[in-house]
């Protein structure tokens, strides 16, 4: 299974694969979000089952995506007002 991270840093965002010390910054979460879904797909494509965790600033679990499906790590909060 390949992962990726994506997450916040000083300097702007990260992507890594989990378990690889190589890290690519990002200026924006849109940027970091995009290469990552292009590694993920790039992975599947060469057979891999892959997934993305997006992280918070502390490492908490945001978000994954699995293949083109979204999943966000928590419902969304009752009562929020449309």
């Amino acid at each position: 299974m390949h992962t990726y991270l994506v997450y916040p840093a000083a300097d702007g965002w990260r992507v890594e694969r989990q378990d690889e010390a190589r890290t690519a910054r990002f200026k924006s979460f849109a940027d970091a979000e995009r290469r990552a879904r292009w590694l993920s797909a790039h992975a599947s494509v060469k057979g891999h089952d892959s997934e993305i965790l997006l992280l918070d600033a502390e490492g908490g679990l945001v978000g994954s995506w699995h293949a083109e499906l979204y999943a966000p790590a928590a419902p969304p909060a009752q009562g929020v007002a449309a």
